[in-house]
């Protein structure tokens, strides 16, 4: 990662940065304990999972909410607790993954159990957009809209629900995930991360933390950030080799927001 950051100079005190956390094999990794179906693996993971992958000393174990209740095996990436105590206690943090709530849900009742690092401010598959091949992205304008209408609302509970974002809300706003198909509504606005399954030597979140802590003083981080990571540039790169519709939405009437 560059570390040389111009920083730039305002009067006004910058708002918290927005830190957007994916879950499977950026903070854990999952996998289901004994046989399962399809429809269960993939609800944890978009590529599925290996009930005899090694479980590391700092493993939990969860249970679906489903009919049956499945076990899930969840390792934990080294440094995950220090990473996200630190990190609350700075930038606001939200969970957004692929994977079904019915796993998402106890998974992050699990890993903050008293709502002091995610609150209520988590997402799963149903806020992500499917694209071809049965890729989801993540439109960080779900985050932004949900944020926006709350802090609007009024007394009487009565509002106008605000159906645009302001590009001021992205100056700050950045998603930290393994997949680069996840960046896709909004590349500049992406840190990838190497995906992680149970080295225990794995040091990525301590670096993370640090990356995120040089971009405290900047009004804008989606310069800095499409300087050191070149997310664009690569799916750019990746649509036109495979075709513009591989990242065109299956569903036609949902939208990718802003880009």
């Amino acid at each position: 990662m560059n570390t040389h950051l111009n920083h730039e100079q305002t009067s006004t005190p910058l708002p918290k940065l927005n830190v957007v956390l994916d879950l499977d094999e950026t903070l854990v990794h999952a996998s289901i304990a004994g046989p399962s179906g399809q429809s269960e693996q993939s609800a944890i993971s978009q590529y599925g999972t290996d009930p005899n992958e090694a479980r590391t000393a700092d493993c939990i174990d969860i249970r679906l909410h489903t009919e049956k209740q499945e076990l899930v095996h969840v390792n934990r990436r080294p440094g995950l607790d220090a990473f996200l105590q630190a990190a609350s206690q700075e930038f606001n943090l939200f969970a957004f993954t692929a994977s079904e709530s019915f796993y998402a849900h106890p998974l992050l009742d699990a890993l903050d159990p008293q709502k002091k690092y995610f609150g209520d401010r988590r997402l799963s598959r149903n806020s992500c957009t499917l694209i071809g091949d049965g890729r989801y992205t993540k439109d960080l304008c779900q985050i932004a809209l949900s944020e926006m209408n709350a802090d609007h609302q009024s007394d009487e509970g009565k509002h106008q629900k605000k159906t645009t974002v302001d590009d001021t809300w992205f100056q700050r706003t950045v998603l930290v995930d393994n997949n680069p198909f996840s960046f896709v509504p909004q590349p500049k606005n992406g840190i990838p991360v190497v995906s992680w399954y149970s080295n225990p030597e794995d040091v990525a979140l301590n670096k993370v933390y640090m990356f995120l802590e040089q971009l405290v003083p900047l009004k804008d981080v989606r310069p800095h950030l499409d300087a050191t990571f070149h997310v664009e540039q690569t799916l750019n790169k990746f649509a036109q080799a495979n075709g513009p519709q591989v990242f065109q939405p299956v569903d036609t009437n949902q939208s990718f927001g802003r880009r």
